[in-house]
């Protein structure tokens, strides 16, 4: 890829998919020679992905993808890492294609596959990406994305675990007729956030007949003996 190139341009006609004659130009090469172009094609990598009026000289040395005229002929824009180029659709974001940066120039492979389209990503791609948001979330988006593909039927099994109000109870055969008769306890902790009193851990306690619930902060785990004798006392 070159961002001084005016024009596409490629050393061999095994590269073209079709070209044509054409009145000869004259190009001036970075050495000071100049060269003449007679014929120009077309060169296709995928179908989001073809280079037009792409000039053959068979006397260069390097096959030259023009930056101006990629992004004026797919209206793309190019993002530049320290590893590759991403090209991608300026309208709808999606990715055209990417260029491995090798030896301090990003060069293009046709043939090891990093060339592809993504413009018919499963919508459970996006809703993976996103963070599983909602349908509706993903239909908002849709309409600044119109090629974003919404598949109304996919069914996200980590949705359903993480978003659920609360766990499932096991069936409990065990029945209550008055305060105290069953007691709950549980315990919690370390918190991630301290809190003022210097409390890490508390002791939840939920009597089975009326759910009521008390809750005992503590600063470590062997206060949990003294808390329930103090408590059942």
């Amino acid at each position: 890829m070159d961002s001084g190139a005016t024009d596409h341009v490629c050393v061999s006609l095994s590269n073209f998919t079709s070209y044509k004659s054409i009145k000869p130009i004259t190009i001036r090469l970075p050495n000071g020679n100049f060269v003449i172009a007679s014929c120009s094609g077309t060169v296709f990598f995928n179908k989001n992905l073809i280079l037009e009026n792409v000039l053959y000289v068979p006397d260069f040395s390097f096959n030259l993808i023009s930056i101006c005229q990629l992004t004026a002929s797919l209206k793309c824009e190019l993002i530049f890492s320290s590893t590759e180029c991403l090209i991608q659709n300026f309208r709808t974001k999606d990715k055209i294609g990417t260029v491995d940066l090798v030896a301090g120039l990003y060069v293009f492979n046709k043939i090891d596959g990093r060339i592809m389209s993504c413009t018919t990503e499963p919508s459970n791609i996006w809703h993976l990406r996103m963070g599983h948001p909602s349908d509706e979330r993903l239909k908002i988006l849709q309409t600044y994305y119109p090629n974003m593909h919404i598949d109304k039927n996919y069914v996200c099994d980590t949705c359903h675990q993480a978003k659920q109000k609360k766990l499932s109870f096991f069936p409990s055969n065990t029945k209550t007729i008055q305060p105290f008769e069953l007691l709950h306890i549980d315990i919690s902790g370390p918190c991630s956030v301290v809190s003022i009193l210097g409390y890490k851990f508390f002791l939840t306690i939920v009597d089975d007949f009326t759910r009521y619930t008390w809750v005992f902060p503590m600063h470590n785990k062997s206060e949990v003996r003294a808390s329930v004798v103090n408590f059942i006392a």
